[in-house]
């Protein structure tokens, strides 16, 4: 076996909406995902056992890590015997609502699956991961994609146009957990969407975008809730949460106004994290 490598992107929920609590004590969701040009980078190479190295010494590299996990399911269903060293370059920022420990499992899968000819078909690398994290399956595929369920029901590919996006992260991270277990957390009906391709239209798409976790979570941390604000007050047409958060996000109409936003938090607070990127 050679060395290889993958790109594990980031992504944003561009609408996310919680529409009901299951028997299994997850949560049902309609969301948009969509990857973003922000990723670490993932390798691996043949090794006396299993192994994961960080350049990042925040991340966990033991059975707490998604890759961990999905090497363990390999070895069940396959018989993998996993003698592989994973370098895993972080530049994902953790507890940020971004899903990179999920991108990073999704990732480690589909190159372990081309490496050594599993054959994993698109359903059984979807329910392998589905297991590990509710968003990891997204991170299968390449195009924004509206999902249901827990987030691992795949609704429709959407060829979006790219949009312009700045992230902001405060140095601390939050709990996907504690946000759904949240009092504060209100459940809302999907959006009747009687055509999915208008969201190919940037107003109609605009107009839906929403994030139901914000309740329980600004409510909590107001820092988040006065970024939110400069956001729309450096032009951004809309600022979200992304997930669970802790990054906000603003879509901005020009890379000009962007540009003013981005230099603006980079001089605010020097331990945010302050991103310009793009979907893809």
């Amino acid at each position: 076996m050679i060395a290889n490598s993958i790109k594990c992107y980031a992504k944003v929920n561009l609408f996310l909406y919680v529409t009901g609590k299951r028997d299994d004590g997850y949560h049902n969701l309609f969301t948009l995902f969509s990857r973003i040009n922000l990723f670490d980078t993932l390798c691996v190479e043949p090794a006396e056992e299993f192994e994961i190295v960080c350049n990042n010494s925040s991340i966990p590299v033991d059975k707490k890590n998604l890759i961990y996990k999905v090497n363990e399911k390999l070895s069940k269903i396959r018989g993998f015997d996993g003698r592989v060293r994973v370098y895993l370059y972080k530049n994902i920022p953790v507890e940020a609502g971004l899903g990179g420990g999920s991108s990073n499992a999704a990732g480690f899968l589909k190159l372990i699956n081309k490496i050594y000819n599993f054959g994993l078909r698109l359903d059984e690398m979807k329910s392998i991961l589905k297991d590990i994290s509710a968003d990891a399956p997204f991170f299968l595929q390449e195009k924004p994609l509206i999902a249901r369920g827990i987030g691992d029901e795949f609704v429709k590919s959407l060829d979006l146009f790219p949009i312009y996006l700045l992230l902001v992260k405060p140095p601390f991270g939050i709990s996907t957990k504690n946000v759904y277990n949240s009092r504060n957390l209100t459940l809302t009906s999907e959006p009747l969407i009687t055509n999915i391709h208008s969201l190919l239209d940037f107003e109609t798409l605009i107009s839906y975008m929403h994030n139901d976790l914000e309740n329980a979570v600004l409510y909590k941390f107001s820092e988040l809730k006065l970024i939110k604000r400069q956001m729309l007050n450096f032009g951004a047409v809309k600022s979200l949460m992304s997930g669970s958060g802790s990054t906000i996000f603003g879509v901005f109409p020009s890379l000009h106004k962007l540009e003013r936003a981005y230099n603006y938090f980079r001089n605010l607070n020097k331990n945010y994290f302050v991103y310009k990127t793009t979907t893809l």
